[in-house]
């Protein structure tokens, strides 16, 4: 995204870095009573604040928007959705045409609100990277997890709190949130979220696209016959009690197999139950997916982001193995969805492992990070 002059911007998370003082937060995008414009009340929030639907929580569609009139009763917005018509562009341009379905394309947004939305889709990528790689899921309202749409409001905030050498707002940026703010473009706010969360199922398959690569050559699969394949992956997807958690075979280093005809001998076969989290597929998935040439933008779009990486956040860890697990479950039993649904609860679980192995073997849990950022360098 071009800059105003030779000034970069001045962000300090994953998202952007807000000064001391910034205008107050247009309502769309708060996230918080507090943050909700012109000083309204929670009663007033509650009869006239737009917030992000999100579904059942369960899938990795597009965020749509509601208005919640007045009457208490949300209505839905004209934005993109299976059975909704295409829309055409309104008299001042800010409308969007959307494809045969109706859903929203990055091409047909004014320019200046696309590169909020290009900007937004970089912090998103590093949120889920970095800070917590799934949502909430309804069902299970886990609260380890934020729901979608205090991320995708998160995204865009970040871009509008970015500001220059001088403190002031970008002027590209700047104008693109003049014409969000229009009261009368509910539906162009509605899509920007929508084309912003795309940006969550893209990361999450291109991860596992890698790790499909990565298990072939770091668990030795790949000149294995096809029955052998598969009882490899399943021996490496087995889950064994750990105190109130479980963790599965694929996370241990030195995993030595064994077989009897075309079946991994269980009993012979080992691995290291001392070195969990170190097998060489999580930090060569790392490497060869973030540190990569592909993704320098990525690592240059913010401050500190590449220590960030080599820090190696929870996060980061988990977001690997649930990709490293998905891409065995494909060899185990056929094409294997990376969702939500699914891997929101494997997150939580090997999230707490690691909480209590920060608990009560801190020097462990700082040596395992050591020994990840070491391997990826």
């Amino acid at each position: 995204v071009p800059s105003r002059g030779k000034t970069k911007p001045q962000e300090d998370t994953a998202g952007g870095n807000a000064q001391d003082e910034l205008p107050k937060k247009p309502a769309w995008m708060a996230t918080t009573a507090d943050e909700y414009d012109n000083g309204q009340t929670r009663e007033s929030q509650d009869e006239e604040e737009s917030e992000v639907e999100v579904g059942d929580g369960s899938s990795d569609e597009d965020v749509q928007v509601l208005k919640t009139s007045k009457k208490g009763k949300a209505s839905a917005s004209k934005g993109r959705g299976k059975g909704k018509k295409s829309r055409s562009r309104d008299d001042d341009g800010t409308g969007t045409k959307g494809d045969s379905r109706g859903r929203a394309m990055l091409r047909e947004l004014p320019k200046e609100v696309r590169l909020i939305v290009t900007r937004a889709n970089m912090f998103l990528r590093l949120y889920i990277c970095l800070e917590k790689a799934w949502t909430e899921e309804k069902k299970t309202g886990d609260a380890k997890l934020p729901n979608k749409h205090t991320v995708a409001k998160q995204a865009i905030s970040d871009v509008w709190k970015l500001r220059d050498d001088e403190g002031k707002p970008y002027q590209h940026f700047d104008l693109g949130f003049k014409i969000l703010n229009r009261d009368n473009n509910e539906d162009l706010r509605n899509d920007v979220f929508s084309l912003i969360w795309t940006g969550a199922p893209q990361l999450r398959n291109q991860v596992k696209k890698e790790a499909k690569s990565v298990v072939e050559d770091t668990y030795g699969l790949k000149n294995l016959p096809a029955v052998r394949r598969v009882s490899a992956a399943l021996f490496l997807l087995k889950y064994n009690p750990q105190g109130n958690n479980s963790i599965p075979n694929f996370v241990f280093d030195n995993i030595d197999l064994q077989w009897s005809d075309d079946d991994v001998d269980i009993k012979a076969s080992t691995l290291n139950r001392k070195r969990p989290f170190q097998h060489a597929a999580i930090y060569t998935l790392i490497a060869r997916y973030w540190f990569s040439n592909p993704r320098e933008a990525l690592m240059k779009s913010a401050k500190n982001v590449e220590e960030r990486f080599l820090s190696m956040p929870d996060n980061l860890i988990v977001f690997v193995c649930n990709a490293i697990e998905s891409a065995l479950a494909d060899i185990a039993t056929g094409v294997h969805q990376f969702t939500n649904k699914v891997y929101a609860p494997k997150w939580v679980n090997l999230m707490d492992l690691l909480k209590v192995m920060k608990a009560r073997a801190p020097e462990v849990h700082a040596a395992l990070k050591m020994f990840l950022g070491d391997s990826v360098r």
